[in-house]
């Protein structure tokens, strides 16, 4: 049973390290923080400090890539 959890552990990792980001698609909570360089631990605290925006479908949470495009420029924009 290990061998299983292992194989779709790694088939995970390879299909999201391959992929190319889209602002109109949604992404895995996961895959949204590889795209925003934080853990994943640092995106769910910002879903509940309501900093980023999320769809919730079927008992499961997204995040908008519209939402990791707002937020890539807010991170790179100089302070005022």
């Amino acid at each position: 049973m290990q061998r299983k959890k292992t194989a779709r552990r790694r088939a995970r990792t390879q299909t999201a390290v391959g992929m190319t980001f889209d602002e109109r698609l949604r992404y895995a909570i996961p895959d949204a923080s590889k795209f925003l360089s934080q853990s994943v631990a640092k995106t769910w605290r910002d879903i509940k400090d309501r900093k980023l925006r999320v769809i919730h479908d079927d008992g499961r949470t997204y995040v908008p890539g519209s939402e990791i495009v707002r937020r890539s420029t807010l991170e790179s924009s100089p302070a005022a």
